[in-house]
């Protein structure tokens, strides 16, 4: 912490009020410089030790004396939520006994601590967890919309703190407002951080030997909106000349708006900076991240006085040491990177210092990749990110350094990678872009990502690459219910090649799905094909397990979907057999909301029915399984609608509602709001009700290509509107006539088996060169007249 710190007393006292008997959260708000972070580690170190410590309150000294402070910070490399639940867990006493690898285990454990101790959790920068962040990031790395959290859980820990009461306390620094901490709740305190007053703002000078006469510093103060960091760099650069006074920033020439300003102050910092100076800001700005002090001496050989160049940088409050690395804060790094662009030679240190920084492995591979890549190291970066690209994918806690390491291959203002990529590895980067988007959330970002690729996969030729490619989109455009240009982008595909058994059986799988949600028969001998295929292609390891996993949940839904109950439920219980083979949550999730959703046709007592959706919800969210969420939570919300439970099946619903919206799904949003409108036909609410309907057949989509298990489901229920039976009786077993006959929300009594995952070795969706013998299949059917394929 500065040891110049001064002012922000009302806070301060607003902060030992809050955790004395306060709400369970504090969030401290406010935009990038104005020292949330700082403030929080001041009120700690001092004032929250003081208070507990006796005075006036020496009776209630045990209750406010932390048990313990847990500080974790976003901004850290390798620092998102899952990471945090598992450290917390790790170091906090979780019970040994418990799957140490499970994050739904962590989260338990971590509100289970909360609601029992008095603990002080600190979440430092969480607007890096929050998908507005990622849009304001940068252009392409876009997902979702508004504060909804990135992570799932995220937003559930913080729905489950506005909720109750408990013993502990979780402060928070954020430069975004989280969605579920958006509306008014007495278990939550927003405060907004604004500027400085005018005699914080003296102390401030004072402290630091800046002479002049009061009313002229809060002046000149005034013109940089009191901003802190501001401040603090205008003191940092005064305090270089040799009489420090205010008037020397009197002369300078500041332009108007309070952007410009903050930027004018660094413009004078950094234009009083020596070469070596320059060039360790450069280099420190190219890293997105805090550097180790062990890569120091490694990333700048060339510089004598290294030491001494990094304390003048510290003076001017350019740079700041934290343990064991040099840190920038993100206002000053964006702007040494605007104003010092960095060289490929910098980031080539960079990566030569990597292999001495104390990270973890596929951090540090990443990190590889980013640096040899913006070192126009082209090739042997993309060879890199294809070897380490699977496992860390599949593992489902690599999403965003996925992301951030493939940025090193674009310049900003393009989708196509930098240099000279053949086109096979051009591709390989895209798509595993492309996929890792989709899975924070943004489908049409990925269906974007993928008509870039599929632009290079024609120009080269490469009919296989151009398959798969095609493939990837329609399977998007099937979850987007978009079923016309899906089967358009399906028939592409096959034209592309029709020979490789593994483009074909892809296309049977997709094509069958999107045949069934259109109550077209031909689609369960599409998926049957596809699935012989893949179990005559296995071969022991769990890349073919896993392959035959999808295959049999691909038919396994589109059985269901045909009202084919006992083979969808056979199909089922074989994909759940092989996705314990396989080690990927991704597979754990699809199959085991397949289940769910294929059991459903079978009655069975409510709290099996509950327990088995509750079941699919957590997995999906351990295994950060976005889109088969909003699928499992439909499930939830009709097991509670089978039951009666209209209150928690409504908010099921609404949660699922969300979600969906927010990533474009239409037929998850239709059978969502099919849920409540049947919700608000039970409480006799006709004005909610005909809105969820409406809403529902907006989604639908037109005839053909319409989505029939939700059609037929809203025409139940406007016969039933227009019958005036709004709140009518409920079928004799309690549950809902929609969901019991339209939807088939009801949950068979067979349990999920407890099974054990390890990394998976497999990879299931890259696209890569056609290999020769088995895996070519020639299609049974005769191509169309004046088909090209592509070489």
């Amino acid at each position: 912490m500065p040891e110049d710190f001064t002012g922000r007393a009302d806070v301060r006292r607003m902060l030992s009020d809050w955790w004395r008997d306060g709400s369970p959260i504090f969030l401290l708000h406010a935009i990038g410089g104005m020292g949330k972070s700082v403030l929080a580690g001041i009120w700690i170190q001092y004032d929250l030790s003081e208070r507990a410590g006796g005075g006036a309150e020496t009776e209630a000294c045990g209750r406010l004396q932390p048990s313990l402070v847990y500080w974790w910070s976003f901004y850290r490399p390798a620092s998102s939520f899952r990471k945090f639940l598992a450290a917390f867990f790790r170091e906090t006493g979780g019970d040994a006994k418990r799957d140490s690898d499970d994050p739904e285990a962590h989260f338990d454990h971590l509100c289970q601590v909360l609601e029992d101790r008095r603990v002080l959790l600190v979440l430092d920068g969480f607007e890096r967890e929050l998908k507005e962040y990622l849009r304001e990031a940068g252009g392409r790395r876009r997902s979702g919309r508004g504060g909804d959290a990135i992570d799932p859980l995220a937003d559930e820990l913080l729905r489950h703190l506005t909720r109750c009461k408990t013993a502990g306390r979780v402060l928070m620094t954020s430069r975004i407002v989280p969605t579920v901490l958006a509306g008014s709740s007495e278990c939550v305190r927003v405060h907004p951080l604004t500027g400085l007053t005018d005699g914080e703002v003296v102390d401030f000078f004072r402290t630091n030997g800046i002479e002049g006469d009061d009313r002229n510093i809060v002046q000149v103060s005034a013109l940089y909106g009191h901003h802190p960091l501001a401040l603090r760099l205008l003191v940092g650069r005064l305090g270089m000349e040799q009489k420090p006074h205010i008037d020397l920033a009197k002369r300078w020439d500041v332009t108007d708006g309070l952007r410009a300003r903050s930027s004018h102050v660094l413009e004078v910092s950094f234009a009083g900076l020596s070469e070596h100076e320059a060039e360790i800001m450069r280099v420190l700005a190219a890293e997105p991240d805090d550097v180790d002090r062990s890569m120091v001496t490694i990333v700048f050989p060339g510089i004598d006085e290294i030491d001494a160049a990094l304390e003048s940088l510290q003076r001017r409050a350019l740079v700041q040491f934290e343990a064991e690395a040099v840190t920038l804060h993100p206002v000053v790094r964006a702007h040494a990177a605007k104003v010092l662009p960095a060289k490929p030679s910098d980031h080539a240190a960079l990566a030569h210092g990597l292999y001495l920084a104390s990270l973890p492995p596929p951090v540090k591979a990443l990190k590889l990749v980013y640096h040899q890549s913006r070192a126009e190291h082209y090739f042997e970066a993309a060879k890199l990110f294809y070897n380490i690209f699977g496992d860390l994918f599949y593992s489902g806690l690599y999403y965003e350094e996925i992301l951030s390491a493939a940025e090193g291959f674009f310049d900003g203002s393009s989708d196509i990678p930098l240099g000279s990529l053949p086109p096979d590895y051009a591709t390989f980067v895209m798509t595993a872009r492309a996929h890792c988007i989709r899975r924070l959330g943004d489908l049409e970002q990925a269906l974007r990502v993928f008509g870039e690729t599929l632009r290079i996969d024609v120009e080269a030729g490469n009919g296989f690459n151009e398959g798969m490619t095609c493939l990837n989109s329609g399977e998007i455009l099937i979850a987007l219910g978009r079923l016309e240009e899906a089967e358009n982008m399906l028939s592409r595909a096959l034209n592309a090649n029709s020979v490789d058994g593994r483009i074909v059986s892809r296309h049977d799988m997709f094509r069958g799905k999107l045949l069934s949600l259109m109550n077209r028969k031909e689609g369960a001998p599409l998926a049957a094909e596809a699935t012989r295929f893949h179990r005559a292609e296995l071969d022991g390891t769990p890349g073919g397990h896993q392959k035959l996993c999808v295959a049999l949940c691909y038919e396994a839904e589109t059985n269901h979907y045909l009202g084919r109950a006992e083979t969808a439920r056979a199909l089922a219980e074989k994909a759940l057999e092989h996705a314990a083979n396989t080690g990927s949550w991704r597979e754990r999730a699809r199959t085991t909301v397949t289940a769910v959703l294929c059991d459903s046709s079978d009655p069975c007592d409510h709290q099996t029915f509950v327990r088995r959706a509750e079941e699919a919800v957590a997995t999906c969210r351990a295994g950060l399984q976005l889109e088969l969420e909003v699928q499992a939570l439909v499930l939830l919300a009709g097991a509670h609608a089978r039951g009666g439970a209209w209150g928690n099946c409504r908010r099921q619903a609404m949660h699922a509602a969300r979600m969906a919206a927010a990533m474009g799904l239409q037929h998850r949003l239709a059978d969502a709001h099919l849920l409540l409108a049947e919700a608000m036909s039970s409480a006799g609410l006709e004005e909610d009700f005909l809105f969820h309907l409406g809403r529902a057949r907006e989604c639908i989509g037109q005839a053909p290509y319409h989505y029939h298990r939700g059609a037929t489901a809203a025409a139940v229920l406007e016969d039933r509107h227009a019958a005036g039976a709004l709140s009518a009786p409920r079928t004799d077993d309690g549950g809902s006539v929609i969901i019991g006959k339209a939807l088939s929300l009801k949950l068979g009594s067979r349990p999920l088996p407890a099974k054990s995952f390890d990394f998976p070795t497999g990879n299931n969706d890259l696209p890569m060169r056609p290999r020769r013998g088995k895996n070519r299949r020639r299609s049974t059917k005769a191509p169309p007249k004046g088909r090209t394929r592509n070489r």
